[in-house]
C-alpha cells in the first residue's frame, strides 16, 4: 500500500525524468572524453564508479529525508498511522518506495561502466562487484537517512543531518579499511568499497563479503527496531504539543516573580540584525549553532591533513557536503518567501529589495564564512600534496585554489537567489542551485576552471538580481 502511494507520487514529477536525462548525458561526456586514452577504459571505469557512488548517496540521502520528515511537516503522516500498517510496515514501505527510484537513478550509470568493460582495463568480477558495492551503498544510506527522518519533522533538517553523519562515518572509518587486517576489514562496513579491484579482492575476499552482510543485518535490526517505535513516539510527540501551559497564578509579589516578564532586553543579539538575515540564519538553525557547524569543520579538517594521503578523499568529501548545504542554503529561505508571499509582503515595507538582498547575503555569510574558509585552506593543503614531486607548482596550485573557492564563496548566494526567484518550487531551486555550482564546473571545467566560470556566472547572476528583483518576485507571486 505504501509503495504503490509513493511510487505514483514519484512519477507524477518531472524531476524523476530529468534526473535520469542529465545521468545519461554525464555518462555520454564521461565515455567521449576516454575512449581515446591510454588505459582509458579503467580511468573511465573508476571514475564512473566514484560519481556514481556520490550521486547514489546524494540521491538516496534526498529520498529518505523526505519520505518521512515531509509527511510530518505536511501533517499527512497521522493518516498512515489510521491504517492497519505497523510502524516497520511504513517504514519499509517507504525503504522499498524511495530504493526504486534511487536505484533507476544508479542504473543510469550502468552503460559507463559496461562501456569500460568493452574499452579494456578491467575484468568482469570487477564489474559485479561494482554493482553490489553500488547497491550496497544505497541501502545502507537509505536506511540511514530514513532512520534520522523519523526524529526530524523538517526535510532539510533531516537530509544535513543524514549527510553529517554519513561524512562523519566515512571520516572515522576510511583509516581503519586502509590497514591490511582481516579482522579489522571484516566488521568495517565501508571495507567492500576499497575491495572491488581485482588486486585488493584477492588477498581479501572473506572480508569483502562478511563486512557487507554484517553491516546489513546491524543495519536492518536497527531498521525494524526503529519502526516498532515509530508510531510510539509520535503519539507521544502530539500529546505533548497539545498540552496546554499552566495558567498564571496572579500578579506578580516581587522582583524576582517579575523578572520572566522583562526578559524581552535580554534578547539576542540577533534580533538587532537585518530582519532577512535574522531569518535565514532562523532557516539554517543557526543563530545558537554556527560556533558547533566551525567546531566540527575545524576537527574534521585538521584530521583530514594530518592524515595525508589517507585524508585526501575525506577531505573532498567534507567540501563536498559543505558546498551541498552552503547551495541549499543559498537558495531555500528566498524562494520558500517567494513562495509564500512573503518576499512580495517584505517589498512592501521599507526594508524593499535592498535590504532583502544584503540582509541574505549577510546572513550567509555570517554562516559560512569560517568554515568556508577552514574547509578551503585544508582542501588546497590536501590537494597541493598530490603536486608535491613538482615544488614549483605546488603551492601556485594550491594559491588557484583558494582564490576559485573564495569566487565560489561570493558567487553561490547570488546564483542561489536567481534560481529561487526563477523557479516555482523550493526543492527546484536547490537542485538548479546544486547543479549550477557543484555539477556542471565539475563536468567540464573540474577544479582548474572554478575561478573564470564562477567569476563570470556570478556577476551575471548578481547583475540580473539587482536588476530585476522586485518584477521576478511579483510574477512569482501572480502565478
Amino acid at each position: 500500500m505504501v509503495i504503490e502511494r509513493e511510487l505514483r507520487v514519484v512519477s507524477r514529477r518531472a524531476g524523476t525524468y530529468w534526473v535520469r536525462a542529465a545521468a545519461v548525458a554525464f555518462a555520454a561526456t564521461a565515455l567521449l572524453q576516454n575512449v581515446s586514452r591510454p588505459n582509458g577504459g579503467r580511468n573511465l571505469f573508476f571514475t564512473g564508479l566514484t560519481l556514481a557512488f556520490i550521486v547514489a548517496i546524494i540521491d538516496a540521502i534526498r529520498r529518505g529525508s523526505v519520505a518521512v520528515s515531509e509527511e510530518k511537516d505536511e501533517g499527512t503522516f497521522s493518516l498512515l498511522t489510521l491504517t492497519p500498517l505497523s510502524g516497520p510496515e511504513i517504514l519499509f514501505g517507504k525503504f522499498a518506495a524511495a530504493a526504486l527510484a534511487s536505484f533507476q537513478t544508479a542504473l543510469a550509470c550502468a552503460p559507463v561502466l559496461a562501456a569500460s568493460l568493452l574499452i579494456g582495463g578491467i575484468s568482469a568480477g570487477e564489474l559485479v562487484r561494482s554493482a553490489i558495492a553500488l547497491a550496497y551503498v544505497l541501502s545502507l544510506t537509505l536506511i540511514i537517512s530514513l532512520c534520522v527522518a523519523t526524529k526530524v519533522d523538517e526535510p532539510i533538517r533531516a537530509a544535513l543531518r543524514s549527510g553529517f553523519w554519513i561524512v562523519a562515518g566515512l571520516v572515522l572509518l576510511t583509516p581503519c579499511a586502509v590497514f591490511d587486517v582481516a579482522a579489522l576489514r571484516m566488521i568495517n562496513p565501508i571495507s567492500p568499497l576499497f575491495l572491488i579491484s581485482d588486486m585488493a579482492y584477492v588477498g581479501s575476499k572473506w572480508a569483502f563479503w562478511v563486512s557487507m552482510f554484517l553491516a546489513q543485518a546491524v543495519a536492518w535490526r536497527f531498521f525494524h527496531l526503529r519502526g516498532k517505535r515509530l508510531i510510539g513516539e509520535w503519539r507521544e510527540e502530539q500529546e505533548t504539543s497539545r498540552t496546554a501551559l499552566p495558567e498564571p497564578s496572579g500578579f506578580p509579589q516581587s522582583v524576582e516573580e517579575a523578572e520572566p516578564l522583562f526578559q524581552v532586553w535580554k534578547a539576542p543579539r540577533w534580533f538587532q540584525m537585518n530582519p532577512f538575515q535574522w531569518l535565514t540564519m532562523r532557516d539554517l538553525r543557526m543563530h545558537a549553532e554556527r560556533r558547533t557547524l566551525i567546531t566540527t569543520v575545524a576537527v574534521y579538517s585538521a584530521l583530514s591533513v594530518l592524515t595525508c594521503p589517507i585524508g585526501i578523499a575525506t577531505m573532498f568529501a567534507a567540501a563536498a557536503t559543505l558546498l551541498i548545504w552552503f547551495c541549499i542554503a543559498a537558495a531555500q529561505t528566498v524562494a520558500r518567501s517567494r513562495r509564500t508571499g512573503f518576499l512580495e509582503l517584505l517589498l512592501t515595507t521599507p526594508l524593499a529589495e535592498g535590504g532583502v538582498v544584503s540582509g541574505h547575503i549577510a546572513a550567509m555569510r555570517h554562516t559560512f564564512a569560517w568554515p568556508f574558509a577552514i574547509t578551503a585552506l585544508a582542501t588546497s593543503l590536501t590537494g597541493s600534496w598530490l603536486f608535491r614531486p613538482a615544488a614549483s607548482w605546488q603551492w601556485q596550485f594550491a594559491l588557484y585554489l583558494l582564490a576559485g573557492a573564495a569566487l565560489i564563496f561570493w558567487a553561490a548566494p547570488w546564483i542561489g537567489m536567481l534560481a529561487a526567484l526563477q523557479t516555482n518550487t523550493v526543492a527546484r531551486a536547490m537542485l538548479v542551485t546544486i547543479l549550477l555550482v557543484v555539477v556542471v564546473p565539475r563536468l567540464f571545467f573540474c577544479y582548474m576552471g572554478d575561478a573564470p566560470y564562477f567569476a563570470i556566472v556570478g556577476l551575471i547572476a548578481r547583475s540580473i538580481v539587482r536588476r530585476d528583483f522586485r518584477r521576478l518576485v511579483a510574477e512569482g507571486f501572480s502565478k
